[in-house]
């Protein structure tokens, strides 16, 4: 980003954010392990960042009439990640989250409140996992209305858990139904994504990493024992479908019904055509030794182990593959020969879209459709 301003050029670094000025560089702020930037503009006579800081929506205010000037610094509460947007004239901003319908704010760059509130029935958690901690955003029907004492019968968990991509935290107007259906939604802040930052997303990633699957688990044990509810569902999209579909291979038992839209099922062929990038989150097929390894993150292995060692450990699941024949990042083709498989024991419904694309990213009408379908099946 150029400012325009005294030719000063704006970078993002490991959760910081960086100032080039001619031959000066200088952070505005400072990188961290911990916090991604999720947002940067150029506001009138000013730059505004809104930063996650370990799940704190923060935003920074600074002058580029005067750079030296300290910037403002204002803090959402209760702390969350939230989707902020400030309107181009400067003079409001938008913020939601996946449950809060989006709010409009009048705003003064000469005067920013040091805090914002914005209620929602949504809250972190942080509970403990072997590896460490682990945090999930949660809401409940109780959150909607605390004076219920009705048993909370269905958990709806979603997470990504891979290529440092964060979670979306938009409004969801199927989301806030569920809620309001009496349903708990869950999302997971896994390894391997980026909700935490840079290391947080690098250690969920190699050559047979389960990480992300592992603390998905972890999630639905501890859901489990604070006794919201008997059931447990999940969904998940593209990678988030892989790691979700990993979990579910670790402990079937802990599932009920499950939605898996364009999920990686084949991880080890040495033909499949991927980027460089993916070699960091799966390792490199090509290569034998990684290779070997891969295999025990691997759906399609996994699936078949299963099939040979503990069968009857699927049945009763309810499952659901959305794919698209246009795909260009995931055969259609695997998912399809993979739903056939676990067919043989488990409740499999497959459905397969002509011009949907990955994950539904078209949006067109048949992504819309298969949307409503994820929503009926979770729902029925």
């Amino acid at each position: 980003m150029d400012t325009g301003s005294e030719k000063v050029e704006i970078d993002i670094d490991d959760g910081g954010v960086v100032a080039t000025f001619g031959d000066k560089t200088v952070f505005l702020l400072p990188p961290t392990d911990t916090a991604v930037v999720r947002n940067i503009q150029l506001v009138k006579d000013y730059l505004v960042v809104v930063r996650w800081e370990r799940l704190a929506t923060v935003l920074y205010t600074f002058s580029t009439a005067d750079w030296s000037k300290v910037p403002s610094i204002t803090r959402f509460m209760p702390a969350r990640p939230l989707v902020v947007v400030i309107a181009t004239d400067g003079r409001s901003m938008t913020i939601e989250d996946p449950v809060t319908e989006p709010e409009n704010f009048d705003i003064d760059f000469e005067d920013m409140p040091d805090e914002i509130t914005i209620p929602s029935p949504l809250h972190i958690v942080e509970i403990p996992t072997p590896s460490g901690s682990l945090h999930i955003q949660i809401a409940t029907p109780r959150d909607l209305n605390p004076s219920s004492t009705e048993r909370i019968g269905q958990i709806l968990v979603t997470a990504y858990a891979g290529f440092g991509i964060c979670l979306p935290m938009g409004f969801n107007q199927h989301v806030r139904s569920w809620l309001d259906a009496s349903g708990s939604w869950v999302q997971v802040f896994a390894r391997g994504g980026g909700e935490l930052g840079h290391k947080w997303h690098l250690s969920g990633t190699g050559p047979g990493s389960l990480a992300g699957a592992e603390d998905i688990l972890s999630a639905v044990d501890f859901l489990r024992s604070k006794d919201i509810g008997n059931k447990v569902l999940c969904y998940g999209f593209s990678h988030g479908g892989t790691q979700l579909l990993r979990a579910f291979l670790l402990r079937p038992e802990y599932f009920n019904r499950l939605v898996f839209w364009s999920p990686v099922v084949e991880t080890c062929e040495s033909h499949n055509p991927w980027l460089e990038q993916w070699y960091l989150e799966y390792g490199n097929p090509n290569d034998p030794a990684q290779r070997a390894a891969m295999k025990s993150a691997c759906p399609t292995h996994m699936l078949s182990h299963m099939l040979d060692e503990t069968p009857d450990s699927l049945a009763k699941r309810s499952v659901l593959f959305l794919s698209s024949a246009d795909d260009d990042r995931v055969s259609p083709n695997q998912i399809a020969k993979f739903s056939s498989e676990l067919s043989r024991v488990a409740d499999v419904k497959f459905q397969q879209a002509k011009f949907a694309g990955h994950a539904g990213l078209n949006g067109n009408e048949e992504a819309a459709a298969q949307q409503c379908l994820l929503w009926k099946f979770l729902c029925g």
